[in-house]
């Protein structure tokens, strides 16, 4: 008899275990369900370098700051959806408070994605206000804590990554002796290419864009009527990273694409006259012919798109009646003739343009 209570006495406590153990889970479960409506949210927010609408470079350090208004999107990861509404920021800093209303299914647990999102990195003018208004592109991520009374509470702060990296090129010549002002430049990582174009030439460029890892750089400058251009191999940029990079470029070409640019850009003209008639641009040529004068390296080739010239091309000239070129070519040297043994003359040029070599 004593057995046969035992063993009932046993029954019951296992009933009664199981009882509570499903209890636990309903509850469990009731509080994971998703809720469907519109709620209010507040989160902390904070950001180091991380570009957003106020940058600014003290020494070598890139700071950045929210500015009062800014907004973020916020998508939930659990759902694979995004939430109707943003968040806004309350305040100026780099620790600042976001808040807004968003509507959407959400549940406790959820892992909610913070997108201030604006990856444009095209025609980038090269100032850190460009990149702020235009470029940044900025994550963080949080867990929802508690849905209750038409609020969203998260279990921490939301501190954002930015997802670029940003460099600023110091433009040099290739010697180090000399800061270029920039009036373009064109950056190529791989098989992508990003193209800056300031209001007004100059040395320091700021340029925004997707982090890579050991891809070759190219950097080609355009300074006034020359071409410069640097290259480097497996080179890295990580994102949530600022690098100031001192850039020597190799000048590339010289080209005169008007009477104007003539005796420019390190190289002189000389045994010759020139101008220019509605736009067209005509050049007599001296019984002792035409000189080609370089103080910025050897001249490597030359070629003077006209329309005809009223002389055998000499010896290291040639003429390409394809497209209308007259070519020279030869061992680089600083100074280049033309010499055609008497008076003569290129008719309608349309550009010279140098190349440089060693």
């Amino acid at each position: 008899m004593e057995v046969s209570i035992m063993k009932h006495s046993n029954i019951i406590l296992t009933l009664a275990a199981v009882l509570i153990a499903d209890m636990a889970l309903v509850s469990c479960n009731k509080e994971s369900l998703p809720v469907t409506g519109t709620f209010t949210m507040t989160v902390n927010a904070a950001r180091g370098y991380n570009a957003t609408k106020a940058l600014s470079v003290d020494d070598t350090t890139l700071t950045a700051s929210w500015v009062q208004g800014d907004s973020v999107k916020v998508y939930n990861e659990t759902r694979l959806t995004d939430l109707e509404g943003n968040l806004v920021a309350q305040s100026d800093g780099s620790s600042i408070v976001f808040a807004g209303t968003l509507s959407g299914e959400i549940a406790v647990g959820d892992i909610l994605i913070l997108k201030y999102l604006n990856p444009d990195y095209s025609g980038q003018d090269g100032t850190l206000e460009y990149i702020a208004a235009n470029c940044d592109y900025a994550l963080a991520t949080v867990t929802v804590a508690s849905v209750a009374n038409g609020k969203i509470s998260t279990s921490g702060d939301a501190d954002f990554e930015n997802q670029q990296a940003i460099a600023k090129f110091t433009m040099g010549n290739s010697e180090g002796t000399e800061m270029l002002s920039a009036s373009q430049i064109l950056v190529s990582v791989g098989d992508d290419s990003y193209t800056v174009t300031p209001t007004s030439a100059t040395r320091e460029i700021y340029l925004a864009l997707p982090g890579f890892s050991g891809q070759d750089i190219t950097i080609s400058a355009t300074v006034g009527t020359n071409f410069y251009s640097f290259t480097k191999s497996d080179v890295t940029f990580e994102a949530d990273q600022y690098y100031a990079i001192e850039v020597q470029t190799k000048l590339v070409s010289v080209t005169w694409d008007s009477d104007e640019d003539y005796g420019h850009g390190g190289i002189s003209i000389s045994g010759c006259s020139y101008g220019a008639d509605n736009g067209i641009i005509n050049m007599s040529v001296e019984r002792s012919g035409i000189t080609f004068t370089s103080i910025v390296g050897s001249i490597a080739s030359i070629v003077i798109n006209c329309d005809h010239t009223d002389f055998t091309p000499p010896a290291g000239w040639s003429w390409n009646s394809g497209n209308h070129t007259l070519v020279w070519t030869g061992t680089p040297s600083a100074s280049v003739s033309l010499i055609t043994g008497a008076e003569s003359a290129i008719y309608d040029i349309k550009s010279i343009v140098f190349k440089m070599g060693d």
